[in-house]
């Protein structure tokens, strides 16, 4: 009579871990993608494109792209025209290897 429940314990144990994996495998399979993200670096040197920096960053939102969500942009304000401070600016970005936008 002890064999027989120890019998019976251990195919219930059985089945139970065998409804776990079943279940752990199904959800995987019906589990979502990671979204993807893309990190955008903006170049501005005149200030009076700051409006145009805006109407982009309305539109990506308008096209699903929202910050912090899908994207990050790396801005660091209006840059002085020279081309000394334009150019590593844009170099450090190509390297981190981001999108640029000038």
């Amino acid at each position: 009579m002890t064999s027989l429940i120890s019998l019976a314990s251990l195919v219930l144990t059985r089945i139970a871990i065998l409804l776990t994996m079943t279940g752990l495998l199904l959800s995987a399979c019906g589990s979502t993608p990671p979204v993807k993200t893309y990190t955008i670096g903006l170049v501005n040197y005149v200030s009076v494109l700051e409006p145009v920096l805006e109407g982009f960053k309305a539109r990506m939102v308008e096209l699903g792209y929202g910050e912090g969500q899908n994207i990050t942009s790396i801005y660091h304000g209006v840059l002085a025209t020279a081309s000394e401070v334009i150019k590593p600016e844009v170099q450090s970005l190509l390297n981190q290897k981001v999108v640029t936008c000038s």
